[in-house]
């Protein structure tokens, strides 16, 4: 059984700025298979980085999973 290429389900992750501030991503279910594009927008600061290090796993979510090909 094939795995998708990128599965999310229901991610939060709450980034602190140390200032007192930061922001939550918040992102629902969404589910990519080889070959699909996906497009990321949004204003700086709207979490887009955070998604790609959540997605290579450099950083750990707070709730949620994400698999790539099957592995979380």
């Amino acid at each position: 059984m094939e795995h998708p290429a990128l599965k999310i389900s229901d991610v939060r992750f709450t980034h602190h700025d140390g200032a007192g501030g930061g922001f939550t991503l918040s992102l629902g279910d969404m589910t990519l298979e080889a070959g699909d594009q996906a497009l990321m927008v949004g204003a700086s600061g709207s979490g887009k980085s955070t998604l790609l290090q959540l997605i290579s796993g450099l950083i750990d979510p707070d709730a949620g999973s994400i698999e790539v090909s099957g592995r979380d």
